[in-house]
């Protein structure tokens, strides 16, 4: 069963599995936002820790995608 389609450099999901991951994902990134965003003093300081929060989030995320999608 594959969960993810390759796009390029993204994977697309394609089943219910997948979707879920894909919005557990943007959902975990809305709160990180939020959750970093109260305890910052300075917008910088939010970007630069939130930034670093999504990119370990999708790097987990394209790993799963990687090994339960479709091998070319």
């Amino acid at each position: 069963m594959h969960w993810f389609v390759r796009k390029g450099i993204f994977f697309k999901p394609t089943s219910p599995v997948g979707w879920a991951l894909f919005i557990l994902v943007a959902m975990y990134a809305v709160h990180a936002l939020i959750e970093v965003n109260e305890h910052s003093h300075s917008t910088m300081e939010t970007i630069i820790n939130w930034f670093f929060r999504v990119i370990l989030v999708g790097v987990a995320y394209t790993i799963v995608a990687y090994f339960m999608s479709e091998k070319e």
